[in-house]
């Protein structure tokens, strides 16, 4: 009888610690996966903060070019900004 006791027990405590098992996994998957979901969204956003950036660089640039006076003998001048100048999407990786 006493062994029988030990045995039921010990499979008690065995299936508390199967549940416990199962609710930290059940956090930590809920917990990757809204980490997951804040890495998307600062990709997203700092995708849009490039793309703003890069367009306000080319209207920069447009400004500039018609402003600036060109070098004698060289068209369009050895140093004018363009459009891939300021392609930030590649500078800052």
């Amino acid at each position: 009888m006493q062994v029988r006791n030990v045995i039921s027990s010990f499979i008690s405590a065995v299936s508390a610690c199967k549940s416990r098992i199962s609710s930290m996994v059940a956090r930590v998957d809920a917990t990757e996966s809204r980490q997951c979901q804040q890495v998307t969204n600062d990709v997203f956003t700092l995708e849009g903060i490039i793309a703003g950036l890069s367009v306000e660089c080319v209207g920069i640039t447009r400004r500039t070019d018609s402003e600036r006076p060109r070098p004698s003998g060289v068209a369009g001048g050895p140093c004018m900004p363009t459009a891939t100048n300021c392609d930030l999407s590649t500078d800052l990786l």
